[in-house]
């Protein structure tokens, strides 16, 4: 029989609105995760130990979806709010926004992380090239 898994920690109040989206980095030492209320969290994850290293507000929506770049130096946020924001990991400010006249609901990076994919309302998939912004 499957058997249920083990809780090894629990973030509590982790968002006052609800944890809506959430990824982890590639080196498994950060979480980063996104509220109701718009917010995107980074959470220091060490052991037993879990630390909210930064809060970053400029969605005015719920936060739908979060993507970490494989290099863990800055992420994609999607919200409902109809835009999507890039954000730098290291310095916790926003390196790009987009926007579009839907309710974002899903982002991925491109396999070579220079470009998004989106989804949302509008019934549509969007490609999109990030000008102006370099990968590291």
């Amino acid at each position: 029989k499957p058997q249920s898994g083990s809780e090894l920690y629990t973030i509590h109040d982790a968002h006052n609105q609800g944890v809506t989206a959430i990824a982890t980095a590639s080196d498994n030492r950060r979480i980063v995760s996104g509220g109701g209320e718009g917010q995107v969290r980074v959470w220091d994850i060490s052991g037993q130990r879990q630390v909210m290293a930064a809060a970053m507000k400029e969605h005015k929506g719920v936060v739908t979806c979060i993507k970490i770049r494989n290099n863990c130096t800055e992420c994609v946020s999607s919200s409902d709010d109809g835009t999507c924001i890039i954000w730098d990991l290291n310095r916790y400010v926003r390196n790009q926004i987009i926007f579009a006249n839907t309710l974002f609901k899903a982002v991925s990076y491109h396999p070579l992380e220079i470009q998004l994919l989106t989804g949302g309302s509008d019934r549509k998939i969007s490609y999109w090239e990030t000008f102006g912004w370099q990968p590291n």
